[in-house]
């Protein structure tokens, strides 16, 4: 299996303020503005499992699905020369 990496990041005022990394696992304050949000959003147990659960559904899910097309999209081309 892959390692991968899932980056949810909260932007105010296209700022980004507060980001959720999957290889911490938890919620990291990027500014000022952020650290409330981190320290609140780290202390749901609930929330951090369900993050840390995303990176599966989402990003190995779509990761292993790409590889597979781009495999497909090679062999279609080494077999057109």
């Amino acid at each position: 299996m892959q390692r991968v990496r899932l980056l949810f990041r909260y932007f105010y005022d296209r700022q980004e303020y507060v980001r959720f990394d999957s290889d911490l696992g938890k919620f990291v304050a990027v500014t000022a503005l952020g650290e409330a949000s981190a320290d609140y959003w780290n202390a749901d147990e609930q929330l951090l499992q369900y993050m840390k659960a995303s990176v599966d559904y989402f990003c190995r899910h779509n990761y292993e699905r790409g590889i597979y097309e781009a495999a497909k999209r090679e062999e279609r081309t080494i077999g057109r020369r």
